[in-house]
């Protein structure tokens, strides 16, 4: 198996397994958390992780079979899968701590994107 060839598809289905996971664990405690007087709505919360489980792994696949221009199309999914997970907790953050994580996550969000970047316009 060529590394260079599938670290990209397995890093969009791990994105997608992680949006999977958010979407279950929010379906499931979603009574809980509406108790608890959450910032956001929870049903928006589901929706969009199952909408990014789906596209992320559909992309997955597209970029696995290699279709063409899959690859920068995944990578530009990645990159607004990216800055919703930055936007989220800058729409709904209500506390100083919420918000002191926003720089780390943007800092790391980008650290990450270098490389699928690099690789997607190099040629």
């Amino acid at each position: 198996m060529n590394l260079r060839r599938w670290w990209f598809p397995a890093a969009l289905m791990a994105c997608a397994a992680a949006s999977g996971l958010n979407t279950l664990l929010t379906v499931l405690d979603g009574p809980y958390q509406a108790s608890l007087g959450v910032s956001y709505p929870i049903l928006l919360r589901a929706g969009s992780a199952a909408a990014w489980c789906a596209v992320l792994a559909w992309y997955a696949v597209r970029v696995a079979r290699r279709l063409p221009g899959a690859g920068r199309r995944g990578a530009l999914t990645v990159t607004l899968y990216g800055a919703w997970g930055i936007l989220w907790p800058l729409v709904f953050a209500r506390s100083d701590a919420g918000r002191s994580r926003i720089a780390f996550q943007l800092a790391a969000t980008v650290l990450l994107l270098i490389p699928v970047w690099w690789v997607h316009l190099r040629r």
